[in-house]
């Protein structure tokens, strides 16, 4: 049986922790509509947080209409912004008697069960998600189901069901190409199962969104050095000291790197990279042309050539 490592979320990406951030937005859309009414009377209630007040508004109404399921879903996810897991599930499951549909209902429930680390019972409501949208043609362009794939792609990761993990943080993908944490977690899946080319291909392209992605790194030199490819995995090493910072080091080891292999060319960009933290334009500059000749669209490259013009031209 393949043993899982565990991998970690990036420090860096759009969700540290996605079933808390997701969470997070539900609740700050429902609080937008309760702002005006709390400025009007913040001073009857001045130690009172607006989460709390918006919750005991909320409490009151759902006593007056005890079947209006949307006063229930904002209950659930104002208390499961409050951390209290049981009354979130309790008034999501009372959304689900009212509408077993309700599909923001069961993403919630999902994402309480995640942050709890109840892998079953998330993975149930997550697929519940997905059964109830398997004839809908508009789920792929839905970010909601962004959030279920990859989660579920997360939850089967860690039942080591690797194949079904793959398949899930494509489906992420799909929604999203642009999601940094899915596209690193399938890198790390295809590791995990020894398909390393597959996932060097997908670490390099999460490097297109978070360049200074540095688990990223870390995975890189760990499939580099199970394919024999020692300069790429110097080239990892150096890239993840310049996101620890370690500018000097960094510089030193990408040298190396590009004396061994004048062609490899993402070591210029990182050279490029490294210089301009060290304050070395001019040297930053000539690197990264060297890299643009190959990608000419690289838009961390252009972003980083526009930012070393102005600081060359002060």
């Amino acid at each position: 049986m393949t043993t899982v490592e565990p991998y970690k979320l990036p420090n860096n990406s759009k969700r540290l922790e996605r079933a808390v951030v997701l969470i997070a937005v539900l609740v700050l859309i429902s609080a937008v509509v309760f702002v005006l009414y709390y400025i009007q009377d913040r001073y009857m209630h001045d130690n009172e947080s607006l989460v709390d007040k918006h919750l005991n508004d909320i409490v009151l109404q759902i006593q007056e209409n005890p079947a209006d399921p949307e006063l229930r879903l904002t209950a659930a996810k104002l208390y499961a912004s409050k951390k209290m897991w049981d009354e979130a599930i309790t008034q999501s499951q009372e959304v689900l008697k009212l509408d077993p549909e309700q599909m923001d209902a069961l993403i919630l429930l999902g994402q309480v069960y995640v942050a709890t680390d109840q892998v079953d019972e998330a993975i149930n409501y997550f697929n519940q998600v997905v059964e109830l949208n398997k004839d809908n043609e508009f789920a792929m362009i839905d970010p909601r189901m962004n959030i279920v794939y990859f989660n579920l792609g997360d939850m089967y990761y860690k039942q080591n069901d690797l194949e079904n993990a793959i398949t899930n943080f494509k489906l992420a993908l799909e929604v999203d190409r642009t999601d940094a944490d899915a596209r690193y977690s399938l890198a790390m899946a295809y590791q995990q199962l020894g398909r390393h080319e597959e996932a060097i291909k997908e670490f390099n392209e999460t490097l297109r969104f978070v360049p200074d992605f540095a688990e990223v790194f870390e995975g890189l030199q760990t499939s580099y050095q199970a394919l024999g490819q020692v300069n790429e995995a110097a080239y990892a090493s150096a890239m993840l000291a310049y996101t620890k910072g370690d500018y000097e080091q960094a510089a030193t080891e990408l040298e190396s790197v590009i004396d061994a292999d004048p062609e490899f060319d993402q070591a210029y960009l990182g050279l490029g990279l490294t210089y301009e933290k060290l304050g070395k334009y001019d040297e930053a500059v000539d690197a990264v042309h060297v890299y643009l000749k190959k990608h000419p669209d690289s838009l961390a490259a252009l972003h980083a050539l526009g930012r070393l013009d102005q600081r060359v031209n002060q």
